[in-house]
């Protein structure tokens, strides 16, 4: 027993080290950063922000990596094009704005769980989904440079119009009960009625 818990804490001793490493390495990416950027949200919190794609002034291309093409923000997945969208930055106006690839919906772009179809500006705490998985969220080291959002919550924002569909589903299913118990009631009235 004694040899278990000398082990734990071992374990937790280098956990709490580990966590330390990369809470220095995140603090150093961040004091580095200049410009916006998108910091990842992953299922680990522990990994979340570890990846910070700081934007270029001008045009940054968003998509998949290949031999003969290299985007200025590479992302990995299903569901990702080449060319995905274009994040723009304008440094002079301070404003950053996602253009979606023609095809937004077969290689889909969320901001805040919202289908970008057209040029969307973004706010400093923005969330960004690339394809069906690839979550990020958007950084203004002068604004909010500690934000964080959590993954499951991130999922759910970006899902949302399921849910609705889910909701209406389960509210469409309690008044089709509903309608079932009073023809029920209405046809064993009638019954009553007959018999007496």
């Amino acid at each position: 027993m004694e040899k278990m818990r000398k082990q734990q804490e071992e374990y937790e001793e280098m956990l709490a080290k580990t966590k330390a490493i990369v809470q220095t390495n995140v603090e150093e990416k961040k004091k580095v950063i200049k410009n916006p950027y998108l910091s990842n949200i992953n299922q680990d919190s522990t990994m979340s922000g570890m990846i910070n794609r700081e934007l270029n002034p001008g045009s940054n291309l968003v998509g998949k990596e290949t031999p003969e093409f290299r985007p200025t923000i590479p992302v990995k997945g299903a569901g990702l094009a080449s060319k995905h969208c274009t994040i723009e930055y304008n440094q002079a106006e301070d404003k950053t704005t996602v253009f979606p690839n023609e095809e937004f919906n077969n290689y889909t772009v969320k901001i805040n769980g919202d289908l970008v179809q057209q040029p969307t500006v973004m706010n400093p705490g923005d969330r960004i989904l690339f394809g069906s998985h690839i979550y990020y969220i958007y950084i203004h080291p002068k604004v909010n440079k500690d934000s964080t959002f959590e993954y499951e919550d991130a999922v759910k924002e970006a899902n949302k119009e399921s849910m609705r569909l889910g909701e209406v589903d389960e509210h469409a299913a309690k008044e089709l009960e509903e309608m079932k118990t009073k023809l029920l009631e209405e046809s064993d009235r009638q019954k009553k009625q007959i018999e007496a």
